[in-house]
């Protein structure tokens, strides 16, 4: 009966930090960590800069990487689920993105 699906994204995320500094977290040798990492490269390859640093420090990049990793999500979810896609398009449910920043505790709606 849920009528919203939140796809929330955060700020510093770990896990996004991580694909960025992909090819650093390689050499640690942690197969399953490597698996996540480069899951985003997708994404990272899309909106990266030419000349940009690819780096966590990259503060800029890392903020555009988590909006378009929560955008990708929302696609994800109409494309991978029938029934929410159906439930939006009839205007049943409603599929959003925001992002909460960990240090200010501010919800930013996409």
């Amino acid at each position: 009966g849920s009528k919203l699906v939140v796809v929330l994204g955060h700020s510093k995320c770990g896990a996004l930090k991580g694909g960025l500094d992909a090819a650093k977290i390689e050499e640690l040798g942690m197969d399953n960590l490597n698996h996540l990492i480069y899951h985003f490269d997708p994404i990272i390859n899309e909106i990266i800069q030419e000349g940009e640093e690819r780096s966590s420090k990259n503060e800029d990049l890392l903020e555009r990487l988590n909006v378009s990793n929560v955008q990708q999500s929302i696609e994800d979810i109409r494309h991978q689920s029938s029934t929410l896609r159906a439930l939006e398009k009839e205007g049943k449910i409603k599929i959003v993105g925001a992002n909460y920043c960990v240090e200010t505790g501010v919800v930013t709606w996409l």
